[in-house]
């Protein structure tokens, strides 16, 4: 994995190609100096895909939105990876 990362910006939005299709996907990276780390956080809207390729189904993690309820809308589908890295 090879990321070029600015260094006055420290979130990013995208279009990201993958096995659910095209689907927004936000980073969020955070650098631990004294560690000598990085931290590497991302999440895709599943339910913002196009040209999806498969469909994911599972409910290991659900919290109850009552703001969704009221939209008619039951399940928000998200997936979200954290990454711990050394930057070398």
């Amino acid at each position: 994995l090879q990321l070029n990362i600015k260094k006055t910006q420290n979130v990013y939005e995208l279009q990201e190609a993958g096995a659910q299709g095209v689907c927004k996907t936000h980073y969020v990276i955070r650098e631990d100096a004294k560690a000598e780390r990085i931290h590497l956080t991302k999440s895709k809207d599943l339910n913002n895909c196009q040209q999806r390729i498969m469909k994911d189904f599972g409910l290991a993690y659900t919290e109850k939105c009552v703001e969704c309820r009221q939209r008619g809308e039951a399940l928000m589908g998200a997936a979200t990876y954290k990454y711990l890295m050394k930057p070398s």
